[in-house]
């Protein structure tokens, strides 16, 4: 901006120098208004790009995995002018990611609650939101952000996981089934089969404890033994 700034005052001059237009007296409230606007653009800009360099920094921080001083970058970045980086992802998800990272659990669910009053419709954000739901055991608020955030895309293999382990933890051993079929089988994730074994004895047990016919608890406790 700065750069096409120069370009136009230089097309400017030589324009005026070409064809002599006459001069135009300007109000000095005008142009005090004019560089009022100028400084506070000014101001802002530069509180951006300090923003941004310590941002980078956090960055390379949080790859390091060096959480505190990840945070210590953050809080740096942070500002009225730069609460969310350039993908729309909240400064506060990142601080809570770290938090989470160091278990201090209560310190990461305050920052993805200030994270999702920023961006509302970040998928991380709600994800990250319903797994501390889960761990304080709201099991209920857990499955409605889980949810909420597989609105926003067709396919969340990380909501779905965290569908399937919070049904299963209040053995709902059918619905957690159920969101577990709607993970693609050739996923990469190494959760997929440790998730589905045990799912599924878990499911097999509940039917062998419940059903009171001796033959269908034998036809299932060979299908548990398998």
């Amino acid at each position: 901006m700065v750069f096409l700034g120069f370009i136009i005052s230089m097309v400017s001059i030589k324009y005026n120098q070409t064809f002599k237009l006459k001069r135009i007296s300007v109000s000095k409230k005008i142009l005090f208004v004019f560089f009022i606007i100028l400084f506070a653009t000014l101001f802002v800009g530069i509180s951006r790009v300090k923003s941004e360099i310590h941002l980078r920094k956090a960055y390379e921080e949080r790859a390091k995995g060096y959480w505190l001083d990840d945070i210590d970058e953050l809080d740096k970045a942070y500002s009225a002018n730069f609460k969310m980086d350039f993908v729309s992802t909240p400064i506060d998800w990142y601080k809570g990611e770290a938090y989470f990272n160091l278990k201090r659990v209560d310190e990461a669910f305050n920052c993805f609650i200030a994270a999702k009053n920023i961006n509302p419709y970040h998928m991380h954000v709600l994800n990250n939101l319903g797994t501390c739901y889960e761990i304080k055991g709201m099991h209920d608020s857990a499955i409605y952000y889980f949810n909420k955030a597989l609105l926003f895309t067709d396919y969340f293999e990380d909501a779905l996981f965290n569908l399937c382990a919070v049904h299963f933890n209040m053995k709902n051993y059918v619905q957690s089934i159920i969101f577990l079929q709607k993970i693609k089988p050739s996923t990469d994730d190494n959760r997929y089969p440790k998730f589905s074994k045990l799912i599924i004895e878990k499911y097999l047990t509940q039917l062998i404890d419940t059903t009171k016919d001796v033959t269908v608890k034998k036809i299932f406790s060979q299908y548990k033994g398998r």
